[in-house]
């Protein structure tokens, strides 16, 4: 599965998400999250899921 940055769409996979750098997209730098769908290819973002570190910290003690 894909994730595109909200910033600026860079695409990242699930395995480079593990690896970011504070939650920063790696292109651009900017902590404005990930979502399961271009930015640009919707016109209202709300549909779309965006990750950040709290979805990743919350996993954690779930398992």
């Amino acid at each position: 599965m894909d994730f595109f940055c909200q910033a600026c769409d860079f695409v990242i996979d699930v395995e480079m998400i593990a690896e970011l750098d504070g939650g920063k997209c790696p292109s651009c730098g900017k902590l404005e999250g990930f979502g399961t769908v271009p930015k640009h290819s919707m016109p209202n973002s709300a549909n779309a899921h965006v990750l950040n570190d709290t979805d990743f910290l919350n996993q954690d003690g779930a398992e």
